[in-house]
């Protein structure tokens, strides 16, 4: 699998975050293998259901299930283990952690799992929802 790159954090080349990404060249990049496969992952963790106008059972029911009060941890948890699991170019799952803190209203996720390839899948910097 290979796609465009997006920038995962903002920089001086780069000043938007899920922009595409620009080498110092100002030329588009492309990622390839457990790269573009966590970037698709981090575009399908943001992807609102409903969202897209050709499949509206497509995304993450953050206004029915995570943007409430009190959120259900199993379901929250079972959310994101689904959308780790159908993405495409992931075998398994095999470690998922969920850290709600209430206080800041934010969701971190931390996982591992395999590839198709069999090659070893982590995703090294939590993802962040803020709730």
């Amino acid at each position: 699998m290979s796609d465009v790159r997006l920038a995962a954090v903002a920089t001086v080349q780069n000043p938007i975050k899920h922009d595409l990404f620009l080498d110092d060249g100002g030329n588009l990049e492309l990622t390839d293998g457990g790269e573009a496969i966590v970037q698709h992952m981090r575009c399908r963790f943001q992807f609102f259901l409903g969202e897209w106008f050709l499949d509206r059972r497509e995304g993450v029911p953050f206004f029915r299930e995570i943007f409430v009060k009190n959120p259900s941890f199993v379901i929250v948890r079972s959310i994101y283990n689904q959308i780790i699991a159908e993405t495409p170019g992931v075998a398994a799952v095999t470690s998922l952690e969920l850290d709600l803190d209430p206080r800041t209203r934010t969701l971190e996720i931390a996982f591992e799992g395999v590839l198709d390839t069999g090659e070893p899948l982590t995703f090294s910097e939590p993802f962040v929802v803020e709730i």
